[in-house]
């Protein structure tokens, strides 16, 4: 689309509007055409009736063959005004391909990645000023005092917005598809695009580094939680207060057991690389409901700095397949 806005044209024509022809072009231009010449009068200060209604004058050739129709000169007029618009369509097409393709860089993040929301949110609370387009983001976090509270948190809406990150100016355009995410989910696959100048790639890499730095500064001292919904992993939230580990009675030795295989389990990584194990390990935690099953696992959670991710296996959309694939997309460091 060409940039015509603040101008009387501008205002007038749709930004989505498709110069390329055909009938519905023509009506629009006869509509149009005399705030379309008042447009071009004062830009180039050329009348465009006015030439061409001379071309038809009686005197002329043009106007001799038609019988001095000045009519035809106001077609010919609209036909070519829409004639000149189609063309600059094309340039500025071809322009901004020619800047894609040669003096730009972009990064796409699907909304299935894990740092999709962390690079919204530090977009929009770091880098971005005074934005006027949001989408209302609502959770339930821990407060201070203990009780679990409603949030609000504002992000980008859907659409396109523009910040700086280390000097340099960057586009982010938030876009959500039609299709649904899984079969039995309602909710809409998105995409964020971040585009800016230049061809080194490696300042995407420095922003995910100050993404992180962004997300572990907001979780320091707590647990982040995520649960398995409509097959995909969501997260609940700003997390929890890390549990200390006194805070769940066991029976003697039970937690000073688990807890020594958990940690040697972290440091035999190596090992399990190198006998090619699959490098995991499960517990099997049973009794009857209040005995600190759960409690336990957050505990255990906050010691070793981990998130958890919770999975109900009665879900009715969890498939054989959904669930391996879960498995293999669930965080790292994660319980």
């Amino acid at each position: 689309m060409i940039g015509l806005a603040g101008t009387a044209l501008g205002q007038l024509i749709p930004a989505d509007l498709n110069f390329s022809g055909g009938f519905g072009l023509a009506g629009l231009l006869a509509v149009l055409f005399p705030y379309i010449q008042k447009v071009i009068l004062y830009v180039f200060d050329f009348n465009v009736t006015e030439y061409f209604t001379g071309l038809f004058d009686a005197d002329s050739i043009l106007g001799k063959m038609f019988d001095g129709n000045s009519a035809l000169g106001t077609g010919m007029g609209i036909v070519s005004v829409g004639a000149f618009i189609a063309l600059l369509q094309q340039v500025w097409n071809q322009a901004q391909t020619l800047y894609n393709d040669y003096f730009s860089m972009s990064l796409e993040i699907p909304s299935s990645d894990s740092s999709y929301w962390d690079v919204l949110e530090f977009v929009h609370e770091k880098q971005m000023k005074n934005p006027k387009h949001l989408s209302l983001s609502t959770d339930t976090r821990q407060a201070p005092s203990g009780k679990y509270e409603t949030f609000h948190d504002f992000i980008p809406s859907v659409g396109t917005h523009k910040f700086r990150f280390q000097g340099k100016k960057f586009q982010v355009e938030r876009k959500r598809d039609e299709k649904l995410t899984e079969q039995y989910s309602a909710m809409r696959l998105e995409n964020l695009v971040l585009t800016a100048s230049g061809s080194n790639t490696s300042i995407f890499r420095d922003m995910l580094v100050q993404v992180k730095k962004f997300k572990d500064a907001k979780n320091e001292g707590r647990t982040r939680i995520y649960t398995g919904n409509q097959g995909q992993w969501n997260d609940s939230g700003s997390g929890k207060r890390k549990r200390p580990l006194s805070s769940v009675v066991l029976a003697d030795g039970v937690s000073e057991t688990i807890l020594a295989d958990i940690q040697d389990f972290i440091d035999s990584a190596n090992w399990y690389t190198e006998f090619g194990v699959p490098y995991r390990r499960g517990y099997l935690l049973y009794g009857p409901p209040g005995t600190g099953k759960t409690s336990f696992i957050s505990a255990v959670a906050g010691h070793f700095d981990l998130n958890v991710c919770i999975l109900n296996l009665s879900d009715k959309s969890l498939t054989d397949e959904i669930l391996n694939r879960m498995m293999v997309e669930s965080f790292q460091r994660t319980l």
